[in-house]
């Protein structure tokens, strides 16, 4: 028996009853069999064992970034490294996608280390025909040695001026925003928090004890704390996988190592790592003075190395990881460095 309208056009056509999505899932009563055009989808579509289903579902195309076909078995990668748009053009899917926002800027002299980018990993991302903006967020400036010896009144806490590294940009996916990381104290000022990504690396302890590490926030960790008592080493900026490092005396402290559990980064995305896998989102290391030894890198994840004896500036974090800058050291260029740009990658099934 027919159900709902059955027209014979004046082209002998048959037109079905149109329907969004929302009014399609309210419908009662529906046998198996019934066809509708779903006006939301642009599909023909009919109920079967128990649900609504494509009649022809067309092949899946989307155009944007870099497109990587070969790396990963059956999938299909878009990688952007700059501002643009993800289109569909046909088809349906669910993608897995990489959302990775810019590195905190390392502190100024004796500074602390930038904390990673927000590292944050989406699955089962519907993916329907259409435009998805993408932006991807810049690393945050680096401390400068222009202001005062210290942040007044000290010891002080982190407020954007002076000599302090900056937040680092978010990075964005349709509607998917993944904040920058914490910038990195200066001397005798906490680091800098962030609200999604890693904190940054506390300023040195001058002239009255260290300063702690910033707050991270959901897909990060914490800054390192600056060093205890009159000593001049920074803290380490955190990553995605792992904290800061405290700075224990003269040496700056370690930047926390970056994560890699997203399974769809080509090379040369990321950095390599300790095990399989691309990393991403790595705290830079902490600043110290001209006896003392420089903060090191994390392992893994784009920070950048603190500056130290001999003259050693400190390092920027890498391009397009989200790595934290490193702190600066107390001779050379006393500058901190900045973070690491963000990046964004989107991987979906081709069977």
């Amino acid at each position: 028996a027919l159900q709902g309208p059955v027209n014979a056009g004046s082209q002998k056509e048959v037109i079905l009853g149109s329907f969004t999505t929302a009014q399609r899932d309210a419908l009662t009563s529906v046998s198996a069999g019934s066809l509708i055009y779903n006006s939301t989808v642009s599909q023909l579509q009919i109920y079967s064992d128990g649900e609504w289903a494509a009649v022809y579902e067309p092949t899946f195309e989307a155009t944007g970034g870099t497109l990587d076909s070969s790396s990963f078995t059956d999938y299909r990668v878009h990688v952007f490294t700059s501002p643009g748009t993800f289109t569909v053009t046909s088809g349906t899917n669910t993608a897995t996608t990489l959302v990775i926002g810019g590195g905190g800027g390392g502190g100024g002299e004796y500074g602390g280390g930038g904390g990673g980018g927000a590292y944050l990993v989406s699955s089962s991302v519907p993916l329907e025909p259409g435009p998805y903006s993408v932006t991807v967020g810049g690393g945050g400036n680096a401390g400068s040695a222009g202001g005062p010896q210290y942040y007044p009144p000290s010891p002080g806490a982190y407020t954007p001026g002076y000599s302090i590294g900056l937040i680092g940009t978010s990075s964005v996916f349709g509607t998917t925003t993944s904040p920058g990381g914490g910038g990195g104290g200066a001397r005798a000022t906490s680091g800098g928090p962030s609200p999604g990504g890693s904190g940054g690396g506390g300023g040195d302890g001058y002239p009255s004890g260290g300063r702690t590490g910033g707050t991270s926030g959901s897909y990060g960790n914490d800054g390192g704390n600056g060093s205890p008592g009159n000593s001049f080493g920074g803290g380490g900026g955190g990553g995605a996988g792992g904290a800061g490092a405290n700075s224990t005396g003269n040496p700056g402290g370690k930047g926390g190592l970056g994560s890699n559990s997203f399974s769809y980064a080509p090379s040369p995305t990321g950095t390599s790592g300790p095990s399989p896998g691309r990393y991403f989102s790595g705290g830079g290391g902490g600043g110290t003075y001209s006896a003392g030894t420089a903060g090191a890198a994390p392992d893994a994840g784009g920070g950048g190395r603190g500056g130290g004896p001999p003259s050693i500036t400190a390092n920027t974090g890498t391009a397009n990881t989200g790595g934290g800058g490193g702190g600066g050291p107390d001779s050379g260029p006393l500058n901190g460095a900045n973070g690491g740009s963000g990046i964004v990658i989107v991987a979906y099934p081709t069977s």
